[in-house]
């Protein structure tokens, strides 16, 4: 039977996390008042008519989608979206924009809706299953969702989004297909304060498997890490030292007077989407067939 958008269709469930469990806590409950007004749902793409929307999984109750985007000019080139917010809040609407830009050039889009903190009680474990069920359920039913095979896969997160995408290189059976990275402002550490304050449950050393720098071993594709020199999260020099690492496949390019989530806004916005398109150009004209 043919996929069809709006009807709810469960992907191969992943259960783990990196080689980990990814247990939901029993009884941690929301607090209302950090919750209340958190943007937990996509409500400009589900506004815009140029996206439609598939379920791909269910977690506490709770319903999973994916928010595609198709290229009026099809260039069998995908980019996959991951939205930050340090697991606790967010949606697809943060990359609506780039989703749209990415789309006059030819480039079709897809966004990843994860459990959240505040949405159903996520953690980063769950969320990290959540998006690597979601990569292996666009990668199997992608000629039904695009009208296409991808010839070239790109995958882009944004903070906590960053480190769900680095995920994908570490131990997803599609990590192959996938030709590129776009990090914005990348947690490379999970096994930080925030994540030690609002996911108790997650032991240390499942904090320490979820971080990408544990993993630079099984990082090999091509990155671009657009990062504000003036982020107090996650320091510069940290990521200067992750990206040295991975060299030659990782390229950092620094914004001054940036800090954290500083794409969200212009001018940054247009420079960073110019500098995304440029990267993901010169992979699709430098990959081999």
């Amino acid at each position: 039977m043919p996929l069809r958008s709006s009807l709810p269709v469960t992907a191969l469930c992943l259960c783990l996390a990196w080689g980990q469990p990814a247990t939901a806590p029993a009884a941690r409950a929301q607090p209302p008042t950090f919750c209340a007004g958190k943007n937990t749902a996509p409500e400009e793409i589900l506004k815009d008519k140029n996206f439609s929307a598939f379920t791909y999984s269910f977690k506490n109750n709770h319903a999973l989608h994916i928010y595609v985007r198709k290229a009026t000019a099809k260039r069998n080139v995908l980019a996959i979206f991951i939205h930050g917010g340090g697991w606790l809040y967010g949606s697809a609407d943060q990359f609506h924009d780039q989703m749209t830009y990415l789309g006059a050039y030819g480039i079709s889009s897809i966004a990843i809706d994860y459990s959240t903190f505040c949405a159903n009680n996520g953690d980063p474990a769950m969320a990290t299953a959540d998006v690597n069920t979601a990569v292996a359920f666009i990668m199997q039913h992608a000629v039904q969702i695009l009208g296409f095979d991808p010839r070239r896969v790109f995958v882009v997160g944004g903070s906590s989004g960053g480190q769900l995408a680095l995920s994908v290189l570490v131990a997803n059976p599609w990590r192959s297909r996938v030709d590129g990275l776009v990090l914005y402002n990348p947690v490379i550490d999970v096994d930080i304060p925030l994540t030690r304050l609002y996911f108790p449950q997650l032991s240390p050393s499942l904090r320490s498997d979820l971080s990408p720098r544990q993993h630079l071993a099984a990082m090999h594709t091509p990155m671009l890490i657009l990062h504000g020199k003036e982020d107090a999260l996650i320091p510069i020099t940290d990521i200067r030292q992750f990206c040295h690492a991975l060299l030659p496949s990782c390229r950092l390019e620094e914004f001054s007077n940036a800090g954290h989530g500083f794409f969200n806004k212009q001018p940054y916005k247009a420079d960073t989407q110019a500098a995304m398109r440029a990267f993901m150009e010169q992979q699709i004209a430098h990959a081999p067939e």
